[in-house]
């Protein structure tokens, strides 16, 4: 799995170098003097094209979209360093293109033009869409002592309270393993370990390093992450099997003890975030209420015709599909 990954990302992260250097994009503006303070990354002509902190932010953007925040934990050094690398370099390259592409006038057309006023235009509807969501956030968050009612009440049965940092220790399987260099001797230790009971007695007999891994849940980011799918996925406690590594040079032997109970934060420590949780569970369902008072003040009103013709539906057929659509969405808001 995260070698899969890995590979997807390796292959997306040159589109980067043309992203790089827009704004909106997490990278620079269209002049270097504009660039965010702070040490510089990447310089040209020794004026700073990219700070650290753009590369960051656009590091950190680029796992997310690619769903590689918790393989990305469990890679290897070496692989970390070459997806870094290789967004560094996409960094890079986006400066030099931007700067090539100034330097001959490229950037100053007619089309251009047409073209960045049409995305800048696009863009600051969506900061417009992101200012009002922001707004109705604060204006449904709730007071501290009703946050503390609805955390202390609902903490266990919801799960957005099952993650940290709610979770100051997450429910998981208190785990032992070891690992070592080939399957062969994983297979006798797993073999030793069995017929002793314990995994400790095992690593001593043959002398190998045990570690103990504490109680391991998804939210372990410190544990190889084929350890912690193993573990987590034994039905019957005490038990024990190997798995290869994530890097798929190594093997691990693991014991599974016993499952541990959650642990929840006190509210003074994440009052802020339950808020933020309570605000968005009231946004999904007054938001649409929200919008058709504003659909109605601004009398908003929508060309079913081009529609029509767009689809190349009949009036009956969009009809019907407006319905079906204006259902699932009211199932999607009260789920």
């Amino acid at each position: 799995m995260v070698n899969k990954q890995l590979s997807l990302a390796l292959l997306l992260i040159p589109a980067l170098a043309v992203l790089s250097s827009c704004t909106w994009f997490g990278g620079g503006s269209s002049s270097m003097s504009s660039k965010s303070s702070g040490p510089a990354f990447v310089t040209i002509n020794g004026k700073t094209a990219v700070t650290v902190d753009e590369f960051k932010d656009t590091f950190e953007q680029f796992k997310r979209q690619q769903a590689l925040d918790q393989a990305f934990d469990a890679m290897p050094a070496k692989d970390k360093m070459n997806i870094c690398s290789r967004v560094a370099d996409s960094l890079v390259e986006g400066a030099i293109i931007e700067e090539y592409v100034k330097s001959q006038g490229w950037d100053n057309t007619k089309e251009f033009n047409k073209e960045l006023e049409k995305i800048t235009h696009d863009v600051a509807r969506q900061l417009r869409v992101r200012e009002f969501v922001n707004r109705m956030l604060v204006e449904f968050a709730p007071a501290d002592q009703e946050a503390e009612e609805f955390y202390i009440n609902n903490r266990s049965a919801n799960f957005n309270f099952r993650r940290p940092p709610f979770l100051s220790q997450p429910d998981g399987v208190i785990s032992k393993a070891v690992k070592l260099s080939s399957e062969s001797a994983a297979k006798d230790l797993l073999a030793k370990a069995k017929k002793a009971g314990s995994l400790e007695k095992a690593a001593k007999e043959v002398k190998a390093t045990l570690e103990d891994l504490g109680p391991v849940s998804p939210w372990s980011s410190n544990v190889d992450f084929m350890v912690v799918q193993k573990v987590l996925g034994m039905k019957d406690l005490p038990s024990f099997d190997m798995t290869p590594a994530a890097d798929k040079k190594s093997f691990y032997v693991v014991q599974g003890i016993s499952r541990t109970e959650p642990e929840f934060a006190d509210f003074a420590a994440v009052a802020k975030e339950v808020k933020d949780i309570i605000a968005a569970e009231r946004f999904g369902s007054r938001f649409p209420e929200k919008l058709k008072e504003l659909k109605e003040r601004y009398k908003a009103v929508m060309n079913e015709e081009a529609l029509k013709e767009l689809v190349g539906m009949g009036a009956c057929e969009l009809g019907d599909l407006i319905q079906e659509e204006a259902f699932d969405d009211a199932a999607e808001v009260t789920e």
